[in-house]
């Protein structure tokens, strides 16, 4: 019971989809994305912020990464600021979060360690014990981390803090599935979209949206 309530985390998003919208033509409001009422961030800061929740024991957000990695490179050069928010929908997604804002905070964080977090929960060749603050640790020592220091920084208040507001801000824009994106606090793309490629589709259109409304 607990492995499928943890699969249905992963696969809502992509459930009861009408298509992967190729083009913004096919995306569909209700279908493809929600709008968030109210939307307590949109027009809050002066780039356009897109936030991705996920979770590294999720596999839909591991085969997402390939695919909006180089999207949040591209959306960097044309000014929209991408963040990535860690779920806490569980005690395991709960001490990854943790591990992700210690990590952030100690200045060590950057796509390739994302990327090499992923592989070691996810890639069956090079799955490692990350389930456990001793297993964690071991990883990251392999990766030339100061696991003290880290180990000091994971239990701060500031880590605390982060994890609390991602938890938060999940439960404020109703994020029930990874992954998900949220498009400056307005839009929340996830159900409805079939296909990684699919939900960046999605986001476009949704940030061209938002760029024509602030010129108006």
């Amino acid at each position: 019971m607990k492995k499928l309530a943890l699969l249905l985390i992963c696969l809502l998003p992509l459930s009861l989809f009408a298509g992967e919208p190729k083009t913004a033509d096919d995306v569909t409001e209700g279908v493809h994305y929600t709008e968030l009422f109210p939307d307590q961030e949109a027009g809050k800061q002066d780039k356009i912020q897109v936030q991705e929740f996920f979770w590294y024991g999720c596999p839909h957000c591991y085969h997402f990464e390939p695919h909006v990695e180089p999207w949040a490179r591209k959306m960097a050069k044309e000014g929209i600021e991408f963040i990535r928010v860690p779920v806490v929908f569980n005690r395991a997604a709960a001490l990854h979060a943790e591990m992700f804002y210690a990590l952030q905070l100690m200045g060590v964080m950057n796509d390739e360690l994302h990327a090499q977090l992923f592989d070691a929960i996810q890639n069956r060749a090079t799955r490692r014990d990350m389930v456990t603050q001793a297993g964690i640790e071991n990883f990251l020592k392999e990766k030339g981390i100061d696991v003290a220091t880290f180990r000091k920084t994971m239990n701060s208040f500031a880590v605390k803090t982060k994890v609390r507001r991602a938890a938060n801000l999940a439960k404020r824009y109703g994020i029930s599935g990874v992954p998900s994106m949220v498009i400056d606090g307005a839009y929340r793309t996830g159900s409805g979209v079939a296909g990684m490629n699919g939900m960046l589709v999605v986001a476009d259109k949704l940030i061209d949206q938002i760029k024509k409304e602030r010129r108006e």
